[in-house]
Order: C-alpha cells, then sequence, then structure tokens
C-alpha cells in the first residue's frame, strides 16, 4: 500500500499592520543620554610685576583657583587691587584680575556649550600645571643682587582660608602646610632673562573627600542652572589650589623694604577637570532661553 502524500496545511491571517519590533516613534524622540564623562581645560596667562606695590604685601603674591569646579574658577587673588594697575596683565581680557567686589566668574572652556545638555555636573578629579618665567629684573641697586631669592608655590587645601595672610605671612609660614609643591626662581645679575620654575599637582574627589559614591553626594556636584530658577553655582564643599609667588626669605639682605626685588614675569596657568555631567535636559539639546 503506498504512502499517502503529506501536504503541510498553512493557515491564511490578517495581515498586521503594527509589528512588534517596530520602533516607537515617541520614545526615539525622547531619548537623552544619561550623564558624560568630559574634560574641561582652563588655560590662563599673566603678566606679574610685583614692582607694583599693593596693600603692602611686597613679599608675596596669592591665587586661589577651584580644584573641583568648572564654575567660577577664580576663587580669590592678592593683593585685592581698587583699580587694574598692571599687577595682574592678563593675556585675555576675559580672565582680567580687577579687583572689584564685581569681579566677573570665568569658568573653564566648554563650559557655556554644555549647560544647555545637562542640568549638574561633577569634579571626578582635576590637575593643575603652574610655570613662572622670569623675564624683567627689578631695579638694580648697586652691591645688591637685581633680585632676591624667590620661589613659585603651590599648594592644594580643603579650606578657603589656610591661615596664610600674604601681607604678614612668609615663606617659611608657606613650607608648613600640607599638599605644598615648589620651584626656584632664579634671576641672573648679568642678563635680564633668568631661570623659571614649573609645579603642578593633581585633586582627586574620592580621595579628597573621602567618600566611596562621590555621585551619591550632592554637595559635590554643581548645577548649569535647574528650571525654572535657573541658579548656577559651584558644589557646596570645595577643594582650593593655591599658588604664591614668594621671597624665599622675607626681607633678605638682596631685597630692601625700599624696593620690591621679585622678579616681573609669565605667570602661565593650566587647569584640567575631569568631570561627569548629570541630569539632562529636556530634549539633552536646548533649553528655553533665560529671562
Amino acid at each position: 500500500m503506498a504512502k499517502k502524500a503529506y501536504v503541510k496545511k498553512t493557515r491564511k491571517t490578517q495581515k498586521k499592520t503594527y509589528k512588534s519590533k517596530t520602533n516607537n516613534t515617541i520614545q526615539v524622540a525622547t531619548r537623552r543620554k544619561k550623564s558624560d564623562v568630559l574634560k574641561f581645560v582652563k588655560n590662563m596667562t599673566y603678566q606679574v610685576n610685583p614692582n607694583i606695590k599693593a596693600d603692602g604685601s611686597q613679599h608675596m603674591f596669592h591665587l586661589q583657583l577651584r580644584a573641583n569646579s568648572i564654575y567660577d574658577m577664580c576663587n580669590s587673588y592678592s593683593p585685592t587691587q581698587s583699580s587694574h594697575d598692571a599687577l595682574w596683565e592678563e593675556q585675555d581680557s576675559g580672565y582680567a584680575l580687577i579687583g572689584t567686589a564685581n569681579q566677573p566668574a570665568f569658568n573653564a572652556d566648554g563650559f557655556e556649550h554644555w549647560e544647555d545638555r545637562y542640568q549638574s555636573f561633577t569634579v571626578l578629579g582635576s590637575k593643575i600645571t603652574v610655570t613662572y618665567t622670569p623675564v624683567l629684573t627689578p631695579q638694580y641697586v648697586s652691591g645688591r643682587d637685581p633680585a632676591p631669592p624667590t620661589t613659585l608655590f603651590l599648594q592644594k587645601s580643603y579650606e578657603e582660608d589656610n591661615g596664610i595672610d600674604p601681607v604678614t605671612s612668609n615663606s617659611g609660614d608657606l613650607n608648613k602646610l600640607p599638599y605644598m609643591r615648589r620651584a626656584q626662581i632664579l634671576t641672573s645679575r648679568i642678563g635680564r632673562m633668568g631661570q623659571g620654575g614649573i609645579v603642578t599637582s593633581s585633586f582627586s574627589a574620592k580621595k579628597g573627600f573621602a567618600v566611596t559614591d562621590i555621585m551619591d553626594n550632592k554637595e559635590l556636584s554643581g548645577t548649569f542652572g535647574v528650571p525654572p530658577d535657573l541658579i548656577i553655582k559651584a558644589p557646596e564643599k570645595q577643594a582650593y589650589y593655591n599658588i604664591y609667588l614668594a621671597q624665599t626669605v622675607k626681607n633678605h639682605e638682596d631685597s630692601p623694604d625700599s624696593a620690591v626685588a621679585m622678579p616681573r614675569g609669565i605667570l602661565r596657568i593650566q587647569v584640567e577637570y575631569i568631570t561627569k555631567l548629570t541630569d539632562p535636559t529636556q530634549t539633552n539639546q536646548v533649553r528655553p532661553e533665560r529671562a
């Protein structure tokens, strides 16, 4: 008996207009990146002229930058000046240290580009490199060196006030501070060009603030501006880089009180911030215009 041929049966189905694999266009349109980790960099150059006296602090000058904020990087500096008198001559007018209560905030490069995409930023770590190159020795006094021993200091601190007063403190006080780096600035009796110095330091939010999860601590995060208030602010907890140019020995015999003898020079600063951006805006592209 011959075997019966097998015929595969098919079932007609109604054509579906909806397929489960079809992308949901609403989800695609509103999909946003939850976070980004980026490097923000700021380069600043100043000509520092210690021959300009201000507030009597002719033996020490101080500049304080934030180590964990890409917003309002310059926290303070000394001496404060009532007017711009060439003590700090900036290469870029946007970074002028004008010495008034209305000192404009300057931010890390790229801050304005990303503030419309995210609402919060957290600096995970940073690195600073500072160089000082003497370009012109002070007024020569017969029988004296053209400039006394001068030191470039770089110190990391976790308090805004580290106990140093540029008017009354000296290099001996700076040497007692923790996290201190230093370089000697050399000048020449014969030539006008001396040997500069370079110092570096770094900051880690996890090590510096002794936290396990940086992103779980809101005090370590700043804001680009949260609608509807749109308030831009730096983190509540702060770390700082303190830059000092000071006479190695205050009132050295080669630096009479009647003359400011530290060498005039070029101060170059580069700060790199590894930053995590979180809390994306509604479109992760452009927020409504600020009023």
